[in-house]
């Protein structure tokens, strides 16, 4: 317990040193987003815009994201959350790591079956969480725009086991 303590105390230390001494950002982006998913059944793919903002604390931020895709009757609300620690390679130039949690809803928008309503924002939609990783790449323009290209991955979308892969392009304003 003392151990933990103490790992859980100097972690702090650092992330407060860091953060003390870095240039902190935050900021706010769109997204254009290229959803496939896949299970032993069925596959299907989703575009859409999506919005995406969070806090930088120099090499590190905190991110969320949400993009609502709409397709054949069904809608699916995906939001990520994430930790996106950034590498710098060159000059201008970033690679990122994307570690979070996604949220999802799908269903019906609405629709009645059975006398069922399979979803209208209402409780028989399927809703869930999974883990998220990713990795992508990141050029800033100036000090106040950059441009974003990241591919991640989860392993169910709505309570549902799939392979969901996710590409993202988005361009960012940072205040």
């Amino acid at each position: 317990m003392k151990n933990t303590f103490g790992l859980v105390t100097l972690a702090a230390a650092l992330l407060f040193s860091v953060s003390a001494q870095a240039e902190n950002k935050a900021f706010v982006g769109l997204s254009g987003n290229y959803l496939d998913l896949r299970n032993s059944d069925s596959s299907d793919t989703y575009s859409q815009v999506g919005i995406y903002g969070g806090y930088r604390f120099e090499n590190i931020g905190i991110e969320l994201s949400y993009t609502p895709y709409r397709k054949d009757g069904y809608d699916l609300k995906v939001t990520d959350l994430a930790v996106v620690p950034l590498f710098n390679i060159a000059k201008d130039v970033n690679v990122l790591v994307k570690l979070g949690v996604r949220y999802a809803t799908f269903g019906n928008t609405g629709v009645t079956t059975s006398g069922l309503t399979l979803f209208n924002g209402g409780e028989n939609a399927l809703t869930g969480t999974s883990a998220l990783i990713g990795a992508g790449v990141e050029y800033q323009f100036n000090p106040n725009v950059a441009a974003r290209a990241v591919f991640d991955y989860s392993n169910s979308l709505a309570g549902v086991s799939t392979d969901t892969k996710t590409f993202m392009v988005g361009v960012q304003y940072q205040f």
